[in-house]
């Protein structure tokens, strides 16, 4: 447990049931992966949009309130579970688009030979990122400290992805957007 991030020490260190402690770093795991870092908000549960501000405030990322209102079933969220799914599946929203966005890299002609492998690798590793976040989303209600382990594999594989592109340079001019 010494590689995992504070927040997945904490819970993966507690075998109680599931805790608004628990869904609350389940969050900020699921956010973070999505570039969104998201940590625990107050056990209590106020209106959706209060929850969301109360949740984001806590964090120095600007694009949390952003990310939440792009989803609209956020004014319907009032508790840190719901918050959660959303969380979740706004990370598997982003990890099917970048999939996609590798596949399609891979597939046009500027994309350079030496640097397709990279990309085989991240479509392998982005198909894990999916399967994570799947996992997540079933787990969640049932067994949140394995849904939060998954989304911690989701980033990981990620991770791995990018260190691959940049074991080949890839970040290049026009490719350093999409990523």
């Amino acid at each position: 447990m010494e590689n995992l991030p504070p927040c997945a020490t904490t819970i993966l260190s507690s075998m109680d049931s599931p805790t608004q402690s628990q869904y609350s770093s389940l969050i900020h795991l699921a956010l973070s992966w999505a570039l969104l870092i998201f940590p625990s908000a107050s056990p209590t549960s106020p209106s959706p949009s209060k929850l969301v501000q109360e949740a984001c405030s806590k964090t120095s990322n600007h694009s949390c309130i952003e990310a939440y209102e792009s989803d609209p079933r956020t004014p319907s969220a009032s508790t840190l579970l719901g918050l959660a799914r959303i969380a979740i599946e706004l990370g598997m929203a982003n990890a099917t688009d970048t999939r996609s966005g590798i596949s399609d890299m891979y597939r046009i002609t500027e994309t350079k030979a030496a640097k397709k492998p990279a990309l085989e690798w991240c479509m392998l590793w982005y198909d894990d990122v999916i399967a994570s976040f799947r996992s997540a989303e079933e787990e969640l209600e049932e067994d949140v400290l394995s849904a939060n382990y998954d989304v911690f594999i989701a980033g990981e594989s990620a991770g791995h992805c990018g260190e691959r592109l940049a074991s080949v340079d890839f970040f290049e001019k026009q490719f350093f957007q999409v990523f």
